[in-house]
């Protein structure tokens, strides 16, 4: 019955496309603004996964529009809660206690709420606060179900190919993979536990220690973080220190991306505070990313060329970081690429511009929006680390105003550099540690090689991809005829209905065709427009295989996650 009510939500949510921004409106931002708005509504409604999927589309503004996404970040934080005699039950199941047994703590309140679990306050036997996030109950099994409807559902829209460019089987492998990390509390236990070690070295940030003894797969008891939310409150704080906090989260956001490789993908507002000591509290990691080594170099050449103005360098190394198929268009996609640094060049010196388009993230998601008009297909992983930079752009512009990234990239890149010095030196005194890393280096280099030694493999599956695209252009262009001839058959048809032509008149008479009437002409009208939609069908089908087949297309987050 679940799955029955989904589909009805959904034939409601296509309706409404077709009217506020497709065939039946005017595509106005208007039209826009409202469907987004009843996509969250509907997403709010199902729940669960559905509230996850709304979660995803708003990290991919360069597949939705960007009103859309904007509006399904509200699903980020604004969850309704579970009632609290379904949270206790969780808790005496996870810590295995009985009906009657007393809470080794004391719940104070609750402090949010998400899709897959709610957030309180509670106070140790010790004195000490802390907050636990506990998983809401029966999530797992809904989750399941609806998980093996999109996926069912998935798999019936790719073989009629709506979509030219991506399988949307792949999409929901990819929800069902980040959903199946979030039903584990453990795994994001590590994940705080992990950048919270690494990010010590740039100081300035904290990330709530975990306390194991309460944590299970549904529970998750960290230490609460008490200070000045940036989503209420910060304003309360000095411009010194709003501007302190600006850099602390901006180097640290950085040390991330280019040198850890793991980072926090969510770093809005209602997920960060000033502490009384001047740090960044950093919490909420059920949102991260990875970053590849070889990326991570790419990355970090493409924001030092957006400094520099050098525009030929910055084109080279998004085109890098993106799978060109042999029908982008690349022309285009420059041109666009020019208009979109220019605009946004203007607007860094623009005094009231707003501080979320400012930064070089709105810049680079501008840039993948243009890619995917010009058939260039750029990576999830990739656009979701640039929505989290664009994220962080307009947070610490918000709390400084003065914020220059300029400054700030270049103030990083010599205390990276300060890093490596300072690891080379400690590996001075450490024979083995020099080893380790000169077999890595060349690990890395092996691989490097071995690319260019498969290169000839590429060509020949970029030439099968071409392949695929031209023959797919020829069911277009016949597809495009049978529906041509659809249209004069259902022409005939009426004519001869309204007696405005007979029957029995002779449209065709001799050659190898022999003798063909007008209403043998009108009868073809249903079988045109079946060969039309199996034409149609094939063609889109090749071209979704061309798209998605290629290996050439980065995927460093999913490679990492195999490794």
């Amino acid at each position: 019955m679940r799955s029955l009510g989904v589909l009805l939500r959904l034939v409601y949510l296509v309706g409404w496309y077709a009217w506020d921004c497709g065939p039946l409106g005017r595509r106005e931002e208007e039209g826009i603004r409202r469907f987004a708005d009843r996509v969250r509504s509907v997403m709010l409604e199902l729940g669960g996964v559905y509230i996850k999927l709304g979660q995803v589309l708003s990290t991919r503004p360069d597949l939705v529009d960007p009103i859309v996404s904007k509006e399904l970040e509200i699903l980020l934080d604004q969850v309704p809660a579970e009632p609290l005699q379904d949270t206790k039950e969780t808790i005496r199941e996870e810590l295995g206690m009985s009906a009657d047994a007393e809470f080794p703590f004391v719940l104070c309140g609750e402090l949010a709420s998400a899709s897959f679990g709610c957030v309180y306050q509670l106070r140790l036997k010790s004195g000490q606060l802390a907050a636990l996030k506990i998983l809401r109950r029966g999530i797992e099994v809904q989750s399941t179900g609806d998980l093996k409807f999109l996926m069912r559902l998935a798999s019936i829209l790719d073989l009629l190919a709506v979509t030219h460019r991506y399988r949307l089987v792949d999409w929901i492998d990819e929800l069902r993979r980040w959903t199946a990390e979030e039903l584990d509390y453990r795994l994001e236990a590590r994940k705080m536990t992990y950048i919270g070690k690494h990010v010590q070295r740039v100081g300035g940030v904290k990330i709530p220690r975990v306390i194991w003894p309460l944590t299970t797969r549904r529970l998750l008891a960290m230490e609460f973080l008490e200070g000045r939310w940036l989503s209420h409150g910060a304003e309360a704080c000095s411009h010194a220190q709003r501007a302190q906090a600006a850099s602390l989260l901006f180097q640290a956001f950085l040390y991330q991306i280019f040198e850890l490789g793991f980072f926090h993908a969510d770093l809005h507002k209602g997920n960060l505070c000033i502490l009384p000591d001047g740090r960044v509290g950093v919490v909420d990691f059920g949102i991260t990313g990875f970053v590849s080594q070889r990326t991570r170099q790419r990355h970090l050449g493409l924001v030092a060329a957006l400094q520099k103005g050098a525009l030929d360098d910055a084109f080279a190394s998004i085109l890098e970081t993106a799978f060109v198929p042999p029908d982008a268009d690349l022309i285009a996609f420059r041109r666009h690429f020019e208009h979109e640094y220019y605009d946004w060049f203007l607007r860094t010196v623009q005094p009231d511009s707003p501080a979320s388009e400012r930064g070089a993230g709105s810049l680079m998601l501008a840039v993948f929006r243009r890619a995917y008009e010009c058939a260039i297909v750029i990576d999830a992983e990739v656009v979701r680390y640039y929505r989290a930079f664009s994220i962080v752009d307009g947070v610490v512009n918000t709390l400084d105003h003065r914020f220059s990234q300029h400054d700030e990239i270049g103030r990083y890149l010599k205390l990276r550099l300060r890093r490596q010095i300072e690891d080379l030196a400690g590996n001075a005194v450490d024979p083995m540690g020099v080893l380790v890393a000169l077999s890595t280096e060349f690990a890395f280099r092996t691989n490097e090689v071995r690319g260019i030694i498969y290169g000839t493999s590429k060509s020949f599956d970029s030439a099968v991809a071409r392949v695929l695209l031209v023959v797919a252009g020829v069911k277009r262009k016949l597809a495009q005829l049978a529906w041509a001839a659809a249209i004069f058959s259902l022409t005939l048809d009426v004519l001869v209905r309204t007696r405005l032509l007979p029957r029995g008149m002779v449209f065709v008479h001799g050659g190898i065709f022999g003798r063909i009437d007008v209403g043998d002409i009108a009868e073809f009208f249903v079988p045109m427009c079946m060969v039309a939609l199996a034409l149609g069908w094939f063609g889109r089908l090749l071209r979704a295989r061309a798209y998605t087949g290629s290996p050439e297309r980065p995927i460093p987050g999913r490679q990492a996650q195999r490794e």
